[in-house]
C-alpha cells in the first residue's frame, strides 16, 4: 500500500519521465566554480539565520522570510551533498570515451545510490519551491513591508534575508540547469496554504504577524493574502517560462549530458541489434 502510493506521487510528479541528471552541470560555470557559488550561498543564509535568531528570538518562525531562509539553508546544503555524490559516483564508474557517465547505465542500476530516486526527485521540486518563495519573499517585503525606521541590525539582517539571499538564488538559477515543471505549482501552492493558516492561527490568538495586513478580521487581510497568492504564482510560473527559454537557448544540457543521452542512444541500438539478431 506504501510503496503503492509512493509510486502514484512519483508518477504524479514525473509524467514526461525521469529527468537527467542536472545538479551538479552548468551550462555557464564548471563544476568546481559551481559548487563554490553554492558554498557562498549556503554560507549567506547560515549568516542571515543567525542574524533572525539575534533579532527576532524564538518567534521568527511565524514569518515567512524565516520559511524561506531555513529553505534556503537546507536546500543549499542539499544541493552540495547531492553534488559530491555525484562526483564521488562519476570517478568510480565507468566512462564513455569523451568522460561522460553513462545516463543509462545510472537508471538501470537501481541500488546504486545516486541511481533516479524519490530523494533527487524531491530535491527538484524543492528547488523549485525555495527560489520561487524566495523571489516572492523578497518582492513583497520592500514593496509593502519595509520600515525604513528599524534598528540597524534589524536593517542588515533585513538586507541579508530579503535581498542578498535572492541575488544568490538569482545567481544559481542562472548557472545551473535544474529543471521547472509547471506541474509541481500544486506543491508550492501547498506549501502557501499551510503558512496562511498558521499565519492565522497565531494572528488571532496571539498578534497579527504582518500587522494590519493580517488581522484575519477585516477585508485588507483578504487583498494582502490574494495578493501575495498571485505574486507567490506570478513568481514561479516566472521561473518556468525563464527555464523553458533556458531550455530553448540550448541551455538545458551540457555536452556532458548531450554525450550521456548520446551513449544511451547507442546502447539502446546495440539492444535492438542483438534482440533483431536473435529472431
Amino acid at each position: 500500500m506504501a510503496q503503492s502510493c509512493i509510486n502514484k506521487i512519483s508518477d504524479f510528479l514525473w509524467k514526461q519521465g525521469d529527468p537527467p541528471i542536472s545538479i551538479l552541470e552548468s551550462p555557464k560555470l564548471t563544476s568546481e566554480k559551481l559548487f563554490i557559488l553554492r558554498v557562498v550561498g549556503l554560507v549567506i543564509s547560515v549568516i542571515g539565520w543567525i542574524l533572525m535568531l539575534v533579532v527576532d528570538g524564538s518567534n521568527h518562525f511565524i514569518y515567512l522570510t524565516y520559511w524561506g531562509v531555513y529553505a534556503s539553508v537546507a536546500l543549499f546544503a542539499l544541493l552540495l551533498f547531492q553534488h559530491k555524490k555525484y562526483e564521488k559516483y562519476q570517478s568510480e564508474s565507468p566512462h564513455s570515451e569523451n568522460g561522460a557517465v553513462r545516463d543509462v547505465e545510472i537508471a538501470e542500476e537501481k541500488s546504486h545510490p545516486y541511481s533516479y530516486t524519490l530523494l533527487w526527485k524531491w530535491t527538484v521540486v524543492f528547488y523549485e519551491c525555495t527560489v520561487a518563495m524566495s523571489l516572492m519573499i523578497g518582492f513583497v517585503y520592500w514593496v509593502s513591508l519595509f520600515d525604513p525606521s528599524i534598528t540597524t541590525i534589524r536593517l542588515i539582517t533585513s538586507i541579508i534575508v530579503h535581498g542578498v539571499i535572492q541575488i544568490c538564488w538569482i545567481a544559481e538559477f542562472w548557472a545551473d540547469r535544474i529543471p521547472f515543471y509547471r506541474h509541481h505549482y500544486w506543491v508550492f501552492l501547498t506549501i502557501g496554504v499551510i503558512y496562511l493558516v498558521w499565519n492565522a492561527i497565531w494572528s488571532l490568538a496571539m498578534y497579527p504577524v504582518y500587522g494590519d495586513f493580517t488581522t484575519w478580521t477585516d477585508f485588507l487581510t483578504l487583498i494582502f493574502v490574494l495578493a501575495a497568492l498571485i505574486m507567490a504564482t506570478l513568481s514561479f510560473f516566472l521561473l518556468e517560462w525563464l527555464y523553458r527559454k533556458k531550455l530553448s537557448r540550448g541551455e538545458g544540457k551540457t555536452d556532458e549530458a548531450k554525450a550521456s543521452a548520446e551513449d544511451g542512444r547507442e546502447m539502446t541500438n546495440l539492444k535492438k541489434d542483438g534482440s533483431n539478431a536473435n529472431l
